[in-house]
C-alpha cells in the first residue's frame, strides 16, 4: 500500500506547535477528495507537541479543513497514535496539524458498568457496546453467556445493533470477536474461539478510556484463561471510533502477551482470528440476500469464499459483507491492515460472519499485535468506496524528524 501521510515537526521558537502533513503519497489508489470524512491515522512521538495536547485544527493554505485528535499511547509501538478527520477537499500537497487551537466538547461518553456492560455514544446516538459480565460457571447457561468478552456495534444511523449477541445460531458468534481454536501452550491445547471446557477469555480489570473531539477509545485488560482457570496469556484489546460523516469506524487493535514460554495460534477460517458476526436476523431471514464485495469484483447474493477451497481468498487488503436487517440495507468492510501476520486466510458465510486468521508463535519478547478496521453504513457501496477505506487506513511510512 501507498503510504498516506509523511510527517515532518515544524518548530515555532522553543516549541513545537505545528506538524507539516505532506499529501503527495496518495498516488492512484487514494484521491484528495476521498479523504474527506476517512479517518486517516498513524503513530507518532508527539512527547513534546504543543506542550502535550492532544486535539487542534487542520489548517490548508490558513484555511480549517479538519480536526485531529493524539493519543495517550499505542499498541502498535512506540510513540502515540493519531487520528485525523478532513470535511473539506485539501487543495495544496500539504496541511499543517495546529495544536490546541480547536477547543470543544467531546460529544462521545460512555455508561453502563464492567461489571456487565459499557456502551459507547455520542451525541448522535449509540455506537458500540462492550459485554464484559466476568466469568460465571455456576449453571451451563451462565457459563456460556460470559466465558469471552465481545463487542457489538449499532446501526450509525439508528438506535438498533446491527451485530449479534448470545444466542441464535452458532451462539459463540457475537458481534466483533476474537479468538483461536488451537491455542497452544505450556498447558496443552485449548480453544478460545468455542470457549469449551472451561476456557474463557474474561476482563482482569476495568478498560481505560479516552475521548476527545473526533474520536472514543476503549482499551480493555483481557485474561486469556485454560481449562483450570490458569492464565496464560494476557491481551490488551482496544476498540477506537469513530463517526466520519454517515459511516462509524471501528478500528480493532490487539496485543497479546503470554505469562510465560511460548503459545501458539492456529485454527481454520471459520474458527480462528478476527471476525464481524452480523446480526441474527440476517441467519434467520435474509441470508440469501447477503452480498460480498472483493477487490475482485461483486459476487452474487448468497455466494461465499472460503479458503482453501479458494487457495486465492488470501491475503486480501479489505473485504465488504452487504447484508439486511432492522428494515435496512447494511455495508460492512472489513480491512486487514497490511502488517498483520500473513498468511490471512479468509472466510465468508452467508448467515453474516466473515474475517480472516493466520498462524502465529508469540513469546514475552515477540508479543501478537494485530490492527484492523471496520466500516459500517447503510446501503450498498461501490468497489471505489470500500477500496478508499483500506487505502486511508494503512500506516503512514514518513517519520518524524526534529
Amino acid at each position: 500500500m501507498l503510504s498516506v501521510f509523511a510527517l515532518l515537526f515544524v518548530c515555532l521558537g522553543q516549541v513545537e506547535k505545528t506538524v507539516e502533513v505532506s499529501l503527495s503519497g496518495l498516488g492512484m489508489g487514494l484521491s484528495r477528495a476521498q479523504l474527506v470524512e476517512r479517518p486517516i491515522s498513524g503513530t507518532a512521538d508527539f512527547s513534546s507537541f504543543g506542550k502535550g495536547a492532544t486535539a487542534g485544527q487542520i489548517l490548508d493554505a490558513g484555511k480549517v479543513i479538519g480536526k485531529f485528535q493524539i493519543f495517550s499511547g499505542s499498541l502498535k509501538g512506540k510513540g502515540q497514535d493519531w487520528v485525523a478527520l478532513l470535511t473539506d477537499v485539501p487543495t495544496s500537497d500539504h496541511v499543517m496539524f495546529q495544536s490546541g487551537a480547536y477547543k470543544s466538547i467531546s460529544p462521545y461518553s460512555f455508561s453502563g458498568g464492567y461489571a456487565a456492560s459499557r456502551k459507547l455514544s455520542d451525541v448522535n446516538g449509540p455506537i458500540l457496546a462492550v459485554f464484559c459480565e466476568p466469568y460465571d460457571k455456576s449453571t451451563p447457561s451462565r457459563k456460556d453467556a460470559t466465558f469471552k468478552t465481545f463487542t457489538q456495534v449499532f446501526d450509525p444511523e439508528g438506535e438498533e445493533l446491527v451485530t449479534k449477541g448470545l444466542g441464535g445460531k452458532f451462539p459463540h458468534h457475537r458481534g466483533l470477536f476474537y479468538g483461536f481454536m488451537k491455542t497452544t501452550y505450556a498447558g496443552g491445547v485449548v480453544d478460545t474461539w468455542h470457549c469449551k471446557d472451561g476456557v474463557h477469555l474474561n476482563l482482569t480489570g476495568p478498560g481505560v478510556e479516552e475521548i476527545g473531539p473526533i474520536a472514543a477509545r476503549v482499551t480493555l485488560p483481557v485474561g486469556w484463561y485454560g481449562k483450570k482457570d490458569d492464565l496464560f496469556a494476557n491481551e490488551e484489546r482496544q476498540f477506537t471510533a469513530i463517526r466520519a460523516g454517515s459511516a462509524l469506524v471501528i478500528d480493532f487493535d490487539s496485543r497479546v502477551i503470554p505469562v510465560s514460554g511460548k503459545i501458539k495460534v492456529d485454527g481454520d477460517p471459520q474458527h480462528a482470528g478476527f471476525h464481524f458476526r452480523a446480526s441474527g436476523e440476517v441467519a434467520d431471514k435474509t441470508e440469501k440476500q447477503t452480498v460480498y464485495l472483493r477487490p475482485s469484483g461483486k459476487d452474487r447474493p448468497g455466494a461465499t469464499r472460503n479458503w482453501p477451497d479458494r487457495k486465492d481468498h488470501i491475503n486480501l487488503p479489505w473485504n465488504c459483507m452487504q447484508f439486511s436487517a432492522n428494515g435496512q440495507r447494511y455495508s460492512a468492510t472489513y480491512v486487514n491492515h497490511s502488517s498483520n501476520p500473513g498468511e490471512s486466510r479468509f472466510s465468508e458465510r452467508e448467515y453474516g460472519r466473515f474475517g480472516c486468521y493466520f498462524v502465529n508463535e508469540l513469546t514475552r519478547e515477540k508479543p501478537l499485535v494485530v490492527q484492523y478496521r471496520v466500516v459500517v453504513r447503510r446501503g450498498d457501496i461501490d468497489q471505489a468506496a470500500a477500496q478508499a477505506d483500506s487505502d486511508a487506513f494503512q500506516k503512514p511510512k514518513g517519520q518524524v524528524q526534529r
